[in-house]
């Protein structure tokens, strides 16, 4: 992942650099994928090694190394296949007879470099002897396979893990005008939830996330843990549970901030 800001000079001296040293152990058969994040988001200045480094832990999860986008007329001071340096022009799948290994390359204006070399999860381990649970993203052709329940396994909503917890904790929100307002609106759901019968299996982490996503953060507030409807209850109706009262803020307002160095105009 270079710094590649395309710039005649830059570009040149950072290519060498890489040749010279990472190249040294490749061939012109199989040379290393070069690209940057920049075509896509711009030039972040001083977190443009921050969004670099995003890119490279991206890359490795997904086990994709992707394009770098606009790529179309090379530097002609830049020998590519000399210096065993390739522009990544295409989406391709990790080679799964090497290690997952990104090093990230940033400059700052002052002429600063910061590299940070990033390992696959699995080669990180084996370095250390140890085993862990480990799924492929990509075993069969281009297809990526989402991320469920932490894992890259084919899975139900709902599939366990050996070793892991079957609990399934959510925090439930509550907030009203007053605090009087406060408890009668617990004892509410709570008539609420003791008269639903045959609730759906996924209706305590819908319940949770209209709660604390889908409704008004008013001044008195409180909340409850559980990982059952029952537990829940149980929480709720107990004679002492915590009321707070938010503390108001100004509506935020919007600033603009600029560095000053003046590298953006």
């Amino acid at each position: 992942e270079a710094h590649g800001t395309g710039t005649q000079a830059g570009d040149w001296r950072e290519l060498k650099a890489i040749s010279e040293t990472l190249g040294t152990s490749r061939t012109t058969e199989n040379p290393i994928l070069v690209g940057s994040v920049k075509p896509n988001i711009g030039h972040l200045e001083g977190a443009a090694g921050v969004a670099g480094l995003i890119k490279a832990v991206l890359m490795l999860e997904q086990e994709r190394i992707p394009p770098h986008i606009n790529f179309e007329t090379p530097n002609p001071d830049i020998d590519f296949r000399e210096w065993k340096v390739k522009v990544s022009r295409a989406a391709t799948a990790w080679p799964s007879n090497v290690n997952k290994r990104v090093s990230v390359n940033c400059f700052g204006f002052g002429g600063t470099n910061a590299h940070v070399i990033v390992d696959g999860a699995a080669e990180y381990l084996q370095t250390k002897q140890l085993d862990a649970h480990r799924a492929s993203a990509t075993p069969q052709g281009n297809s990526v396979r989402p991320l469920r329940n932490g894992s890259l396994q084919d899975a139900s909503p709902h599939s366990k893990h050996p070793g892991l917890g079957q609990e399934n904790w959510q925090i439930f929100c509550y907030s009203s005008h007053d605090r009087s307002g406060m408890e009668r609106l617990v004892s509410q759901h709570v008539s609420m939830l003791r008269e639903s019968d045959a609730l759906a299996n996924d209706f305590l982490t819908n319940y949770a996330y209209t709660l604390g996503c889908r409704r008004s953060r008013l001044e008195w507030r409180s909340f409850f843990v559980s990982d059952s409807l029952s537990g829940l209850v149980e929480e709720m109706n107990k004679p002492q549970y915590s009321v707070t009262r938010s503390i108001k803020q100004a509506s935020p307002r919007l600033c603009f901030l600029f560095s000053g160095h003046g590298a953006q105009w």
